[in-house]
């Protein structure tokens, strides 16, 4: 197992190993992939993002990269800033990947306390799936607690069946509320 990382600010160019990571991570505990390229690129380059602060990457000396964190501006009232950590599976029982990912981003959120009320209570939130038995020890580890358990389910429904033909003479169309009122009104009476 690795413990040396480097934390680096990431570049939208990093969109595609981010992509992948955060999908490796996904798949581990969902079976399924979490994002796209685009997406991740969409995000990194939004504006009001700074990547240097809102986000940072945990490479090896080779440049892979083992983990991602990010903190966005909650927006006021400053009260609930929410955290995205995740590391590559390959990484995640390693303690140190996730700890040097966690103070970062702790570090980060702590910049929004002041800007809360001050008699605010301001809370930081990291989503983690009860899979991921090293994210959750590595948050009991950082002084967080489990607040709420919540259930992701799924209905995976049949594809619709396929459309019948209209009768001769009737058309398909949108409804047109200036044509079609009076007709419309008559037709329930």
């Amino acid at each position: 197992m690795r413990s040396r990382w480097t934390p680096r600010s990431p570049e939208p160019s990093n969109a595609p190993v981010v992509a992948a990571l955060l999908n490796r991570s996904w798949r581990r505990s969902t079976g399924e992939d979490q994002t796209t390229e685009e997406r991740v690129l969409a995000w990194m380059t939004k504006p009001e993002r700074d990547l240097s602060r809102d986000a940072s990457a945990l490479v090896d000396g080779d440049g892979l990269l083992a983990g991602w964190a990010d903190v966005a501006d909650p927006g006021y009232p400053y009260v609930n800033v929410e955290v995205s950590v995740d590391v590559d599976p390959g990484s995640a029982n390693d303690p140190a990947t996730w700890d040097l990912l966690l103070a970062w981003a702790e570090e980060r959120a702590a910049t929004f306390v002041t800007k809360a009320p001050p008699d605010a209570r301001v809370a930081l939130t990291v989503y983690a799936f009860a899979q991921e038995r090293a994210k959750r020890d590595a948050l009991e580890r950082s002084g967080a607690r489990t607040v709420r358990t919540m259930r992701r389910l799924r209905i995976d429904f049949p594809p619709p069946p396929p459309s019948l033909p209209w009768p001769n003479g009737f058309v398909r169309r949108f409804l047109d509320p200036t044509a079609d009122l009076d007709a419309l009104a008559e037709s329930s009476r």
